[in-house]
């Protein structure tokens, strides 16, 4: 969401935030206006623009212009460090599980072994 004073950077809101709902409240009593923009990068992230109704349409087209390339690059830092929280998770997964079938086994072999460390007639 935008201050009167557009030089200032927006606030960032959640979509099902306090904040956000408020904005649409301010829309709605007709104190903002709205604009929903798709970043082409990533098609199925819809980013929404509240600016104050005070501005005229052109400020408003400059003032988002201005900060999208911003929000894009914020948006493709999300997303990458969700995949690479989702890369790191999958390998856990992948790994944890075979490290701890590897430890029974070992131990498994241990007790078979009568608790020594090598066979018998290996000494």
């Amino acid at each position: 969401m935008y201050d009167l004073d557009t030089s200032k950077p927006p606030r960032r809101l959640e979509e099902y935030s306090t904040d956000f709902h408020e904005a649409e409240r301010r829309k709605g009593a007709g104190e903002l206006v709205e604009y929903e923009i798709t970043i082409d990068d990533t098609p199925n992230v819809i980013t929404y623009h509240f600016l104050p109704a005070t501005i005229p349409h052109e400020q408003r087209i400059k003032v988002i212009e201005g900060y999208m390339e911003r929000a894009t690059a914020i948006q493709n830092a999300r997303m990458r460090r969700a995949r690479q929280e989702n890369i790191i998770s999958m390998i856990q997964s992948m790994i944890f599980p075979l490290v701890i079938l590897l430890c029974i086994g070992v131990a498994i072999r241990w007790v078979f072994l009568g608790f020594r460390g090598t066979p018998q007639g290996q000494n």
